[in-house]
């Protein structure tokens, strides 16, 4: 635990579980390119690392890799990582910026939980699901860099994400799970895309400063409670047609909104 400097050699391939755990002092190490997998819990706990650059050989990153270095400000990341397991960046407090590069098709849940200073995501080209927890409470965040190759949004994915404002998920987007967006209380407008079919419980609950929403022509289904709260949604811009609307009763119950108005593709309607 009183190691401040660390060169792993050239050769070593992969770190094994809890090789650098709670070594709270190391503030400086270099990793060789050839190394493919660093282990469970790796350096879980390096309270004093700033910065973290992984060789471009780095294909596995395992359970809880560098989880609550909560010092940790930027991480290059390997452009080959395959698998990101869960909580692989968890409680990194000081994290401000984050990529899954689209190499990564073997996700896992939490990787930024409470990453509480994280303001910019990037996701790749190729991930296709945002999994469970995978931003939860990350309450700084306010861009995210939508990759069109994501299909799902799992549950609690973004809950709690409060400085975001505004939301253009995007075309290829299919759906999204329980809560992914619970508690957002920063955002304003929701632009969902025309490629979406459903969305489950909750999913908006608590949103209560969102005022402009937009369906695509796709969607077919809004679980229960998904905008309750979202008291200053008055406006929906509908990729359909007032008969589509009415067909489908207007998705949802929304006397649990402030909705007044829908602008569908051939007119408007209004809503009392």
């Amino acid at each position: 635990k009183d190691i401040q400097t660390l060169v792993v050699e050239e050769g070593v391939a992969s770190l094994g579980a809890y090789s650098f755990y709670d070594c709270i002092n190391l503030q400086n190490f270099t990793l060789p390119n050839g190394l493919v997998r660093v282990g469970d819990f790796s350096f879980r706990g390096c309270e004093k690392i700033t910065k973290l650059s992984l060789p471009d050989s780095v294909k596995e990153l395992d359970y809880g890799a560098f989880a609550v270095c909560t010092s940790l400000k930027t991480v290059k990341m390997s452009q080959s990582v395959e698998y990101m397991g869960t909580g692989v960046f968890s409680g990194c407090t000081s994290l401000e910026s984050a990529e899954i590069p689209g190499t990564a098709k073997d996700l896992r849940d939490s990787i930024f939980y409470e990453c509480t200073s994280l303001k910019r995501v990037k996701i790749g080209e190729g991930v296709d699901k945002i999994p469970e927890s995978t931003f939860y409470h990350c309450t700084a965040l306010e861009e995210i860099a939508w990759a069109e190759s994501v299909a799902v949004i799992e549950n609690f994915a973004f809950l709690g994400c409060e400085s975001l404002t505004k939301l253009n998920l995007p075309e290829g987007l299919n759906g999204i799970a329980n809560r992914a967006f619970l508690g957002c209380r920063g955002l304003t407008e929701v632009y969902l895309p025309d490629s979406m079919v459903g969305m489950l419980n909750e999913a908006f609950y608590g949103c209560v400063n969102l005022e402009k929403l937009r369906i695509g022509s796709g969607l077919r289904e809004i679980g229960g409670f998904s905008f309750k709260g979202c008291s200053k949604l008055t406006e929906i811009t509908y990729n359909g047609t007032k008969g589509a609307w009415e067909e489908k009763n207007g998705f949802y119950n929304w006397s649990e909104t402030g909705l007044s108005k829908v602008i569908c593709t051939d007119g408007e309607m209004v809503i009392s």
